[in-house]
């Protein structure tokens, strides 16, 4: 019976703390404070790739997979289009060039010398609340003319999302008008693996490993000897 009772608990407790890896907000929430807000996480990952290959697979520049043979290769979410991902302003160089590499084989995080010719689609938020999640991605429309600029016009994409303990999926998405939304600015790809890139990059904070460098000399250093007494 105790046993029971204490491999109950056990689960329980794995459960909650599997459920509370699930939130993750991007742009920040100002009043979600102790909540994370850093989108470098497994679960941040895992819906960014699922919505960028849903979207590169069902809106053009991209073409609906009608070319499947069978019903697996119809449901493989992963993208032949050729595009620049543009991810939260943050993002680890690690996570950056992972998600870019699962969503499709063609698909390059953003980087000052990226192919200008190549369409870029754009993460601007991330919402994830346990087993439910939203993701935006604002995609280029090229079957309408481009905007005054001479630049394409582009359309957010609001994809409601399920997943939790297992795989992020979607569940509808909503088509907003084109050109309501302002466009994001370029998050390069950052130049160096940083474990707290999101604080480096929003809040200004300097790097960890600096931080700790400045720490372990400090703590090398040899001690001043004690006053001597007069």
């Amino acid at each position: 019976m105790l046993s029971s009772v204490a491999a109950g608990l056990l689960f329980a407790t794995a459960g909650l703390s599997g459920c509370t890896q699930q939130y993750a907000n991007y742009p920040e929430i100002p009043s979600a404070r102790g909540l994370k807000q850093d989108p470098n996480t497994p679960a941040a990952e895992s819906a960014m790739v699922t919505a960028l290959q849903f979207v590169a697979n069902r809106y053009p520049p991209g073409t609906l997979r009608l070319d499947a043979k069978n019903a697996r290769e119809a449901g493989e979410m992963i993208t032949s289009t050729a595009m620049v991902v543009n991810l939260p302003v943050g993002q680890r160089q690690s996570y950056y060039r992972r998600i870019a590499r699962k969503v499709g084989p063609n698909a390059v995080p953003m980087t000052a010398d990226v192919d200008p010719s190549l369409p870029v689609y754009h993460v601007t938020r991330v919402w994830l609340r346990f087993s439910e999640g939203w993701v935006d991605v604002m995609r280029p429309m090229p079957e309408l003319p481009a905007g005054p600029d001479g630049k394409p016009v582009y359309q957010t994409v609001t994809l409601k999302m399920s997943g939790g303990f297992g795989p992020w999926r979607v569940l509808h998405a909503r088509a907003w008008p084109p050109g309501i939304d302002p466009m994001p600015e370029p998050y390069l790809l950052p130049d160096e693996e940083r474990i707290n890139q999101y604080d480096f990059s929003t809040k200004g904070k300097g790097d960890y490993r600096e931080q700790f460098r400045e720490w372990e000399s400090n703590a090398k250093a040899p001690a001043e000897p004690p006053a001597q007494e007069q």
